[in-house]
């Protein structure tokens, strides 16, 4: 299932902070390659907010 062209590196403890420009969500960092990163525990959805 994994189709991914770059290596992936497997991280632990590492968690990146995410901002829809309004509020501020956490997530944890599984692994990391030079295309990007794969987060965990993150909100499914943001709260859709109307200015």
């Amino acid at each position: 299932m994994n189709k991914r062209d770059q290596q992936r590196i497997e991280v632990q403890n590492v968690v990146a902070n995410l901002s829809d420009g309004v509020d501020f969500f956490s997530g944890n960092v599984s692994d990391v390659s030079r295309a990007g990163m794969l987060l965990d525990d993150i909100p499914k959805e943001l709260p859709n907010i109307v200015a």
